[in-house]
């Protein structure tokens, strides 16, 4: 529909002697708008509809009442199933309707919860869950996830930091909180954690393989919250405030920015002590009622079965990690930890990366050059337009190299001895060469590194004059024959 000015000017227009045509290339309005309002000559009138007043429910609502009233049902019928009943009593309404009147229904019946304080013995509960904190780096702020242990008695509190929310990162959490406190509790409450907890159902909770074989080798009892009641494991729900409090404050009073991990997670193993150093008498009494640790730890990490593709890859979990390039084709085993993922073949560990986070708006591979540094030698032409070209520059020195000297073979070349020397050695000769107006080559890196060999290897002054031998000649021996025979060759 257009606006009164549009429909003034298309009247102007046509006043004017302008065609239908030229009227809708002025205004901008479709052909067919044009030629309905100059037939009509006034803009159309829309009049809403009133809605209806009758409510296909109304008559309904007696039913459902006494459903939900009836204290002999102890399980309550969602709304699909109510209006599936309602269905063959005649309801003509929609089950939205249906939905929306049940859940006034059961508010306006529905009694205030009722909240009784506990006192749980000592060793008989913990509680664990994931909270988000935001931590900041050099290169900025990086968002982490704390994972936070609280003995329900003494509230001794464990915390360990991960970069997701994995079984992984899950299981090796709650492993070494179990640790740290020197045993298990009888009881471990969680939240309903998508890598615990496949399906939710009315009366139990479907878990995950892995989970249920964490629970066989700590021998605890599993308890899980409702949906949408945090409340129901609040020590840690509290816990997880302070300590993200207590933190926050710290950082904030000394200005603290972390280098990497290693610094955050040194910060966060000191902080913890001391925030459970009021409570230290307490633990330790509680430490006493716990169950004792099994003889072995839990194994951390998932193992699964995978082929490498055509280009020296393995896809996992949307992420694809680079295995050497003689192994294209076989079947590797793959353990995933919490940061790290391992490659197996025929028992042997062949490969290790760092645990990928999936990125949607970024998903480079993990790929390490010297992975594929030699087959990219067989092919050096394909350098120039690869996928993955960006992996092949360890540092800013190795890009500028390649930019003065696009030698996709040399370049190569001089790239493969990273794999027998460190980054930062191949780095530094390439810069000395570059800043004296020397293109970098194989034998210009070698012969700065390792002198020794090259002067033993070319210098013609240590090598020695040959001697040749005539021994060998003395064993032929020419004999005759009695008896006119022919002479015959003996060699000894």
């Amino acid at each position: 529909m257009i606006k009164l000015a549009e429909f003034q000017e298309i009247i102007k227009l046509r006043n004017a002697r302008n065609t239908q045509e030229e009227i809708a290339e002025t205004t901008g309005v479709s052909l067919r708008t044009v030629q309905r309002y100059l037939k009509t000559g006034k803009l159309p009138f829309y009049k809403r509809t009133k809605a209806s007043k009758e409510d296909p429910f109304a008559e309904f609502k007696d039913v459902v009442l006494k459903i939900f009233e009836d204290k002999e049902i102890k399980l309550k019928p969602r709304s699909k199933d109510i209006f599936s009943y309602l269905l063959k009593l005649g309801y003509k309404g929609s089950i939205r309707t249906v939905s929306r009147k049940t859940k006034e229904l059961r508010d306006s019946i529905k009694r205030k919860e009722i909240y009784f304080e506990q006192a749980v013995p000592a060793g008989k509960m913990a509680e664990g869950d994931f909270t988000a904190f935001d931590v900041p780096f050099i290169y900025g702020e990086e968002r982490k996830y704390l994972w936070i242990t609280t003995l329900k008695t003494s509230s001794g509190s464990f915390a360990k930091s991960f970069d997701n929310q994995t079984f992984e990162s899950f299981a090796q959490g709650t492993v070494d909180s179990f640790n740290y406190f020197g045993g298990v509790p009888e009881t471990y409450r969680l939240d309903n954690l998508s890598p615990v907890v496949k399906m939710i159902l009315r009366t139990h909770r479907v878990t995950t393989n892995r989970y249920n074989e964490l629970v066989l080798h700590y021998k605890f009892k599993s308890s899980f919250c409702n949906p949408g009641k945090g409340n129901e494991k609040g020590s840690v729900e509290s816990i997880n405030r302070h300590f993200k409090d207590f933190l926050r404050h710290d950082l904030s009073l000394n200005k603290k920015i972390f280098n990497d991990d290693a610094e955050w997670d040194n910060y966060i193993s000191e902080k913890l002590e001391e925030f459970n150093l009021p409570k230290k008498d307490k633990i330790e009494i509680e430490k006493k009622e716990l169950l004792p640790l099994p003889a072995s730890s839990f194994p951390c990490f998932t193992t699964e079965v995978h082929s490498v593709n055509k280009y020296g890859f393995i896809r996992l979990a949307a992420t694809r990690y680079s295995v050497p390039s003689e192994y294209r084709y076989k079947t590797l085993e793959v353990r995933y930890y919490y940061n790290k993922v391992e490659f197996f073949y025929n028992g042997e560990k062949i490969k290790e990366h760092d645990r990928k986070i999936y990125n949607r708006n970024r998903r480079e591979p993990a790929l390490d050059f010297r992975d594929h540094i030699d087959e990219m030698l067989r092919k050096p032409g394909a350098f120039t337009y690869y996928r993955h070209k960006e992996a092949f520059f360890p540092t800013e020195i190795f890009r500028e190299f390649y930019s003065q000297y696009p030698d996709n073979k040399n370049y190569l070349e001089c790239l493969k001895l990273c794999k027998t020397e460190t980054v930062l050695e191949i780095e530094a000769v390439i810069s000395l060469l570059l800043s004296a107006n020397i293109k970098p080559t194989f034998l210009e890196i070698t012969s700065i590194l390792h002198p020794q060999i090259q002067q033993e290897k070319y210098d013609i002054n240590f090598l020695t004059p040959l001697e040749p031998s005539l021994d060998c000649y003395d064993a032929i021996i020419f004999q005759t024959n009695t008896g006119g025979e022919k002479c015959a060759l003996h060699l000894h």
